[in-house]
């Protein structure tokens, strides 16, 4: 109560699921990408990324401002980052 912050508990059905969303998270900071927050709902095709540095990452793509994005998911907070990437880098999932 001293401190003036709020914390929330979540329950996380899938703990490996969050733990390899927020690797993939990590991936992208570690290599030094510029990430945007992407708060809202995520639409459009899930796809997996076949070659450089995020080879097997797995997200969602959308088009922003003419650039194509992969937004890297972090289901259980509700969360995810944009990261803009190559079409043509790019493979369809399902």
């Amino acid at each position: 109560m001293k401190t003036n912050r709020l914390c929330q508990t979540l329950q996380v059905v899938d703990q490996d699921l969050l733990l390899s969303q927020c690797s993939t998270i990590e991936q992208a900071l570690t290599a030094g990408s510029e990430l945007e927050l992407y708060p809202g709902p995520l639409v459009g095709q899930r796809c997996r990324v076949l070659d450089g540095p995020f080879q097997g990452v797995e997200g969602t793509v959308l088009q922003v401002q003419g650039r194509q994005k992969i937004i890297l998911e972090i289901s259980a907070l509700g969360l995810g980052a944009s990261l803009e990437i190559t079409a043509d880098l790019l493979e369809p999932l399902g």
